[in-house]
């Protein structure tokens, strides 16, 4: 669904909190975006809404919402975005919500969703990659500062995962198309420099 009124969406400011900028690549060039984490403000809590409609027909962008909005245990939720100071969702290129806790008496991180952009998650063929990477970049990098023991997702992304180095877990049935996917605390530091490298991110503060 495009977005109707693009003035009102071009003047939505939000996202107080900026975690570090990073580096998509646009035709295989660096093309400078930025790390953000969404802070429940009115702001945030608006592009959500905006999100969840130009989003609409992507795989889990119903679930990001649900998780956002959920008061009793909200996800916390992370975009990456482009490089500006005033956002619009279309300035949105990939989301991932994710959730510590305490699993046998160790602090994990667990990855709820992950969901590229619809001009990136639609088109096999478009000039812009690095989003999901990024994202993920971003969740490691938390689960680093926080001394989790590992970060886990259940996907039927296998190919992707794999690629970018996580271990896949034992099918729960081979009729269940989901498989989980783990990277353990002792290869998190390998997984960021791998990320860095490839995406030329020289100042990640």
């Amino acid at each position: 669904m495009k977005i109707i009124n693009q003035n009102f969406y071009s003047k939505t400011n939000f996202c107080s909190k900026d975690l570090y900028r990073v580096n998509l690549k646009k035709d295989n060039q660096p093309l400078q975006a930025k790390a953000i984490q969404f802070d429940h403000s009115k702001g945030d809590t608006r592009l959500i809404a905006h999100l969840a409609l130009d989003w609409l027909n992507t795989e889990y962008m119903k679930n990001i919402v649900a998780n956002y909005s959920c008061k009793h245990e909200p996800a916390t939720i992370i975009g990456i975005a482009s490089d500006k100071e005033d956002l619009s969702s279309k300035d949105i290129k990939s989301l991932v919500a994710y959730r510590d806790d305490i699993k046998k008496g160790k602090k994990e991180c667990e990855i709820l969703f992950l969901q590229a952009s619809p001009e990136i998650a639609d088109n096999k063929k478009s000039p812009i990659r690095g989003a999901g990477e990024l994202a993920m970049y971003a969740v490691v990098k938390h689960a680093k500062e926080k001394k989790c023991s590992k970060v886990s997702l259940m996907s039927t992304n296998h190919d992707f995962y794999r690629h970018i180095g996580f271990t896949p877990m034992a099918p729960i049935s081979p009729l269940y198309s989901s498989k989980g996917f783990y990277l353990e605390k002792k290869d998190y530091d390998t997984f960021l420099k791998k990320i860095e490298e490839k995406y030329n991110l020289n100042c990640v503060g």
